[in-house]
């Protein structure tokens, strides 16, 4: 009877140890699956990660190409309201010139008609002052000749 009560308690602690074998094997499986996926979760959230750099970068690269094209835009823009800018002032210009030319022309007949009415009046006044002159001249010798005339001659 102690045999079997021996016996007994043998096979209890080869159940139990058989249960706790079990049990520790299942724990070293649960053990080895939770490694393994937060091995996985780890690399999924790296590859995430990467990808989102990726995408970044990617997302990085277009604006800057998006704000170089811009900036090309902008200067290309800039540089063609300059040249508008100076064909206009160039125009403007040209036709201040021709406007100048023309008036300086304009002034130029002006100032030789000025020219020639002033000579023309200068010629009359010459003319008027000889005219006045000769007849100075003449009404003088008329007189001359009329105080000759009637003139007393006295006699010593």
């Amino acid at each position: 009877e102690a045999d079997v009560l021996l016996a007994n308690d043998r096979r209890k602690q080869q159940e139990i140890c058989a249960e706790l074998s079990h049990k520790v094997q299942q724990m070293r499986a649960q053990q080895e699956e939770m490694a393994r996926l937060e091995a996985a979760i780890a690399a999924q959230k790296r590859e995430r990660e990467i990808e989102q750099e990726r995408k970044k970068r990617e997302k990085e690269m277009c604006r800057r190409a998006t704000d170089k094209e811009k900036i090309k835009q902008h200067y290309a823009e800039k540089q063609w309201k300059r040249e508008e800018l100076e064909q206009r002032h160039k125009q403007r210009l040209g036709e201040l010139k021709n406007e100048m030319a023309e008036q300086a022309e304009r002034d130029r007949e002006r100032v030789k008609h000025r020219q020639e009415l002033l000579q023309e009046r200068r010629l009359e006044k010459k003319a008027l002052i000889l005219q006045q002159m000769q007849e100075e001249e003449e009404r003088q010798k008329h007189l001359d000749a009329y105080w000759q005339k009637f003139a007393v001659t006295a006699q010593f």
